[in-house]
């Protein structure tokens, strides 16, 4: 698989040549003041020749220092007994890192959240990643829509998406790289957006 860094993402570079990993976590959320969301589970979905290439995709659940009995702890639809016996954070952290780094990053996320838990659980520096928010990109081409979620999303592309397994990150980031790549096919058709520079000028609002 390619490896990149920042700067080694060419405007130029044709969308289908490019590797993309489709990253969802999961986080803890604790109702008390000053508590901090840790991730539980992650999935990384990885697109090569403008398709998912399932044998590559990566998803393990990740033990939280919290004490899982506290009565304030909401682990959404993770079961909580699968957590006893997930890995902790440091033995997986390597293996995080060296599926997002060597790739284009996507995600669906308001206010940057995917990218926020990389920078903090993970030492990923922000700046020196390349990443596309498909919410973000969502908004561009429906600025009109009332809703951006993931569920909504799926629904104006026409893929499955069943509410009953939504926030799993494996189930997420495959919904979230099928929408992807729809929204890839139709701006090739539609705006002639092949390459990755012509996809962050549009994606970002920007005037080329």
């Amino acid at each position: 698989m390619k490896s990149y860094k920042l700067e080694e993402v060419q405007p130029h570079e044709l969308l289908g040549n490019l590797c993309f990993s489709v990253v969802d976590f999961e986080t803890t959320i604790h109702y008390k003041k000053g508590s901090v969301q840790e991730p539980i589970e992650v999935a990384i979905v990885p697109i090569v020749n403008s398709a998912i290439d399932n044998d590559g995709i990566f998803r393990t659940l990740i033990k939280p220092t919290c004490d899982l009995s506290d009565s304030l702890l909401n682990l959404g639809k993770v079961p909580r007994q699968e957590l006893d016996t997930a890995p902790v954070l440091a033995t997986i952290r390597s293996e995080v890192r060296r599926r997002l780094l060597c790739t284009v990053i996507v995600h669906h996320s308001a206010n940057g959240f995917d990218t926020r838990i990389c920078r903090d659980f993970f030492n990923i520096n922000l700046e020196r990643i390349v990443e596309i928010n498909t919410l973000r990109l969502s908004r561009r081409i429906n600025p009109k829509a009332g809703s951006h979620s993931l569920d909504n999303v799926a629904l104006r592309w026409k893929v499955s998406a069943k509410s009953e397994k939504a926030h799993r990150a494996e189930y997420d980031a495959i919904v979230t790289a099928k929408i992807f790549i729809k929204m890839l096919n139709w701006l090739g058709k539609t705006d002639s957006i092949t390459t990755f520079g012509q996809l962050s000028i549009f994606c970002n609002g920007l005037e080329s």
